[in-house]
């Protein structure tokens, strides 16, 4: 008998292991938000709307301007750290992908200026990087001025972006 519980729980074990598999809407764009620290989250929506996903997709790379449908299994983490995710997520199948329309925008409300999300300085009077690299355009230099000055006032504001034919684009500062 004690070898059949001893079966049971190993089995149990190891279908615990291999997870779940869920469908994953991944949205063409990031947005920020705050973990251990601030940084850009997926926007996933696995049947329940639309959530910040603060956890990377083993294999899966995010491309800005693309939508995305993917097969993703969702793993139990034993033992995980204490700044960590007790979920583990690695892509099993891209079952879609799609570039959004040229000119598809998309807005952060943010307070406090960019809250560090751009280099400051810009690059140059028409580009800056996002906290994760992304460049953007600024096609009116006052856009980017006018990110670099609330900024550093820590002022409030809305940015709205824009997918270029091949780049990011900030088109409004409110």
């Amino acid at each position: 008998m004690e070898v059949t519980v001893s079966r049971l729980i190993v089995f149990a074990l190891t279908l615990s292991a291999c997870g779940t598999t869920e469908t994953y809407n991944i949205a063409a764009h990031k947005a920020p938000c705050v973990g251990v620290g601030l940084f850009l989250c997926s926007i996933v929506d696995s049947g329940e709307g639309d959530e910040y996903f603060y956890d990377g997709i083993d294999g899966f790379e995010f491309a800005w301007g693309t939508e995305v449908t993917a097969e993703v299994r969702k793993t139990k983490v034993v033992n995980p750290p204490a700044d960590g995710s007790s979920s583990r997520y690695t892509l099993v199948e891209i079952l879609d992908d799609e570039p959004v329309a040229t000119g598809t925008e998309f807005s952060w409300d943010l307070q406090g200026g960019l809250n560090n999300m751009t280099d400051t300085p810009p690059i140059d009077p028409t580009t800056m990087t996002l906290l994760d690299g992304t460049a953007f355009a600024c096609p009116d230099a006052t856009l980017c001025d006018a990110v670099d000055q609330a900024n550093e006032d820590g002022a409030d504001l809305v940015v709205t972006f824009a997918f270029a034919a091949d780049a990011l684009e900030l088109v409004a500062v409110e």
